[in-house]
């Protein structure tokens, strides 16, 4: 995708930045992939930034048509309902499609720089119903981002795509009464529930077309940096990069995610979730997990919102350094929500 060079003045809404902004003294303003708006014009020129780099679209349009939303839904309900017949058929019995899971991977890996449409796919389609495929899904998606933000080769990608795809694929193996309760599992439950990582490791290990590093995911991706994970209580050193990628991509769906028996949380208040348990607890690969973070916030921009006090908004800008107090427009005035601790997002629309 082209990019070129462009004057603040001369910026468009909705134009799409294509390389971080810094100020003259190396501060970081605006992440690349950010969506242009007034609120960013005024904050770059405040101080004193006079020109960006944006993608040239070549005349196309950068916002979707309701019909391209429709195909997008349509697709991305066509990829769960194959991943459900894949677990469908290995709780059955029947050996592992791998030629469907690397069409669904190599399809979601063509629309790699359709990021947009991507992330606006997974916060408009959150199915409980149908949870366990389609966070696989959303999983093999997040994957993807994480991957091309730490500058993985094409191959590395496609393959944490799998990752992410096959990650739970030993729940097929789980009762479903388990799989399916309407509730938090119990103690014997929950250990019964930690056995699908062994569980789906060993559906793919005599796999020779899989890789290793696949396999190591799928057995490794709820081990944790301090050595509290399961099934193995590896350490940050013993833990494969691929699975240590999943474990973020898991986290970040499952909290965002509406389940039975508890709401989804805003994106910001699971920013906030994950940040306290990085830092407090040492359970994630820091420089993964900030690179996710910082680069997913800012798919957030020019997202609607609600409030706590019934009031709607839109966000026009998310701090770096602080992602999860973005800055709201209401009518005509902007609200740093930092500075109004009466103030919460309850919904992003």
């Amino acid at each position: 995708m082209r990019k070129k060079i462009c004057k603040i003045y001369e910026c468009s809404e909705g134009d799409i930045i294509a390389s971080d902004v810094y100020t003259s003294s190396g501060v970081f303003i605006v992440p690349a992939r950010t969506a242009f708006n007034e609120y960013i014009r005024m904050k770059l020129e405040s101080l004193n930034v006079r020109q960006i780099e944006i993608y040239d679209w070549a005349g196309s349009s950068k916002v979707s048509s309701g019909s391209d939303d429709e195909n997008l839904k349509r697709d991305y309900c066509e990829k769960v309902n194959i991943i459900k017949s894949v677990f469908l058929d290995i709780a059955a019995g029947r050996e592992l499609n791998l030629a469907i899971i690397a069409s669904i991977a190599e399809s979601i890996y063509s629309e790699i720089y359709s990021n947009y449409d991507l992330a606006k796919c997974i916060s408009f389609v959150k199915d409980a119903d149908k949870y366990t495929y389609t966070h696989c899904l959303n999983v093999s998606i997040y994957c993807m981002f994480i991957a091309k933000w730490l500058k993985m080769n094409d191959n590395e990608i496609k393959d944490v795509i799998k990752s992410g795809l096959l990650h739970d694929i030993g729940k097929a193996k789980i009762p479903q009464y388990i799989l399916n309760k309407c509730g938090p599992l119990d103690d014997d439950e929950f250990e019964i529930m930690k056995k699908h990582p062994e569980l789906g490791y060993e559906l793919i290990y005599p796999i020779s077309s899989i890789g290793d590093k696949i396999k190591k995911a799928v057995l490794m991706h709820h081990e944790r940096e301090n050595g509290s994970g399961y099934p193995m209580g590896l350490h940050s050193e013993e833990i494969e990069q691929y699975a240590k990628i999943v474990a973020i991509a898991d986290i970040y769906d499952a909290l965002t995610t509406k389940r039975v028996y508890r709401p989804k949380l805003t994106p910001f208040d699971t920013f906030k979730e994950i940040e306290s348990i990085a830092m407090g607890e040492n359970l994630y690969d820091l420089k993964i997990l900030l690179s996710f973070l910082t680069n997913i916030s800012t798919y957030y921009i020019g997202a609607k919102i609600k409030l706590n006090d019934n009031r709607y908004g839109e966000i026009v800008y998310i701090p770096p350094y602080d992602i999860s107090n973005p800055i709201i427009k209401i009518d005509n005035k902007y609200i740093n929500i930092k500075n109004e601790p009466e103030l919460k997002i309850t919904e992003v629309l």
